[in-house]
């Protein structure tokens, strides 16, 4: 069996790099979008590859990982680029923005400036965002900017949908005034507003405030920002699904962030430990209008599948509807859950759910403590990406027999 591995070291890159210039345009300009709806959040996948972000010495940049030949290129598009200062495409689009993303050829991402004002009377101050979204062209490396969205933030996005055209995320007003009246910015925080962008005309609609229940603010008091950002979890027979959780008393959230242990692998289990209330809303897409949901709120939705966990199980339903369950597997809060090749697969805990036939189970001894995540599948072989011992991250693509093991009873 044959395996190609491709490592990512956070320091330094040691892919097989493909050189700057004409081969990045040649690569990077084909980045074939999908048809339908395109989730994207831990892995910013695409028909023919996969982007990230990398370094090389002392520098980020953005890279292409090409499926076909599992090579990365950079995009860019200078020759002999070292990608370490803005005039490099590559560079620029990953210094502010934790997920770029490309449309029809052309890279964007989000770049927020802050400013605090004083009121007219100089008795308060107040915290303003501004959010830039610029694009930049593979080819020529030209960039401008393409939308302007005042009051909020989304360079920390890091889940956004891309249909018909449009792309959906969420901005945050992100700033948190002490009793002092000094001002902390943190990530993903605060009142959250869902917002449209048109990809081609540059329209931008904000639906409003989406963490509207009278204490949602509290979910980030006191360092509990790791509870409070609205999760955009994908579309769902013509729906695109949000959710977020709040408490009715904030002391819950502060009590447990103080006495939490962050060593204990049941830490980031809230559920179990602070009494949420889950709210799971939907925008129609027929009708533009935000909706309550019918369904609990979704782990996953991809590929027009909502994946659910309840009563220790997850719960698969098809494009029809068709509802299938899995067996027992304990929960995962990660972002790292995926739907690929018609399969659940759930790297962190090991395992992957076949609804089809009913069964779940393990991933094979090769893999069975990679944490891995499972990102695609191209031509019979599953693209996956795994973080080893030495802090390594490898790019990988497998055959179904060498991943899959042996059932769950």
């Amino acid at each position: 069996m044959s395996r190609i591995h491709k490592l990512i070291v956070p320091i330094m890159l040691t892919m097989n790099l493909c050189a700057c210039g004409s081969e990045s345009i040649q690569k990077g300009s084909n980045i074939q979008n999908f048809e339908q709806n395109h989730y994207i959040t831990h892995a910013n996948t695409y028909q023919n590859g996969v982007i990230y972000t990398g370094s090389e010495g002392s520098s980020t940049a953005a890279y292409f990982l090409d499926y076909e030949s599992m090579q990365a290129v950079p995009l860019c598009n200078k020759p002999n680029c070292a990608h370490k200062d803005t005039s490099c495409l590559a560079f620029q689009c990953v210094q502010d923005s934790i997920m770029p993303f490309v449309y029809q050829g052309m890279v964007y991402w989000f770049h927020t400036d802050s400013k605090i004002t004083d009121s007219d009377d100089g008795r308060s101050t107040a915290y303003q965002f501004q959010t830039t979204c610029y694009c930049g062209n593979m080819t020529t490396g030209e960039v401008e900017s393409f939308v302007e969205i005042p009051d909020v933030s989304m360079k920390d996005a890091i889940e956004f949908v891309i249909s018909n055209h449009t792309l959906y995320i969420i901005g945050c007003d992100c700033a948190y005034q002490e009793e002092d009246g000094s001002w902390t910015e943190m990530s993903r925080i605060g009142d959250q507003y869902l917002y449209a962008i048109n990809l081609d005309t540059a329209d931008v609609k904000n639906y409003g405030l989406i963490n509207d229940a009278p204490t949602a603010s509290y979910n980030w008091t006191l360092n509990g920002a790791m509870f409070a950002d609205v999760e955009l979890t994908g579309i769902y027979q013509n729906k695109l699904y949000l959710s977020y959780r709040y408490v009715d008393d904030p002391n819950d959230i502060i009590d447990y962030v103080n006495t939490g242990d962050p060593d204990s692998p049941d830490w980031s289990d809230a559920g179990t430990a602070i009494p949420w209330h889950r709210v799971n809303k939907c925008l129609n897409l027929e009708t533009d209008t935000i909706e309550p949901s019918e369904y609990p709120a979704a782990d996953l939705i991809q590929d027009d599948t909502y994946i659910y966990y309840m009563d220790g199980q997850y719960h698969v339903m098809d494009a029809d509807g068709t509802e299938t369950v899995s067996a027992d597997i304990p929960a995962n809060n990660s972002r790292n859950l995926t739907f690929v090749n018609g399969i659940f697969w759930d790297g962190p805990q090991s395992t992957c759910f076949q609804p089809k036939t009913g069964e779940t189970h393990v991933l094979s001894e090769t893999y069975s403590d990679t944490n891995l995540t499972v990102i695609a599948y191209y031509k019979e072989r599953y693209i996956i990406n795994y973080t080893d011992e030495n802090n390594l991250i490898h790019f990988e693509a497998v055959p179904e027999s060498d991943l899959i093991g042996g059932i769950v009873e």
